[in-house]
């Protein structure tokens, strides 16, 4: 796959938290499906199977679409439009992803990805906290 936003430059996949990502060598860019950002905070392990027909399906689209999404803001796996969207860690860490609006696939520049996921862990906390209170809820009914 082509990097989103070098455009020309080749990525690679990476396992990063969990997720099998693309990574961009040159800007260090990375690219995630619509379901690696959730692996990565549930960390789940993937799915071989499905990383290697993925890959397969990339390889043959790939040569066909390369022009087309170097010239537009299209998505790297599936060409459709890459919307921004704000990601407000607070205020002094405002930053900005691209989110496909077919596949939902997302592109996060250098170190916003671990900003990103920096700023859900108090969510994932009491997400857990909720999960217990309820299945202590249940044993005592």
């Amino acid at each position: 796959m082509k990097c989103y936003r070098c455009k020309n430059e080749d990525t690679y996949r990476v396992l990063l938290h969990g997720a099998l990502v693309e990574k961009c060598p040159k800007c260090d860019g990375i690219f995630l499906d619509s379901t690696e950002f959730e692996k990565m905070s549930l960390d789940e392990e993937p799915n071989m199977e499905d990383v290697w027909l993925d890959e397969q399906m990339e390889i043959h689209k790939e040569s066909l679409t390369n022009n087309l999404k170097h010239r537009l803001n299209l998505c790297p796996k599936c060409n459709g439009p890459m919307l921004p969207h704000k990601i407000n860690k607070d205020k002094r860490d405002e930053f900005v992803i691209d989110i496909c609006k077919d596949c939902g696939g997302s592109h996060y520049d250098k170190g916003e990805l671990e900003s990103h996921l920096e700023s859900i862990k108090p969510m994932k906390f009491f997400k857990m906290i909720h999960i217990l209170f309820i299945e202590i809820i249940d044993t005592i009914k």
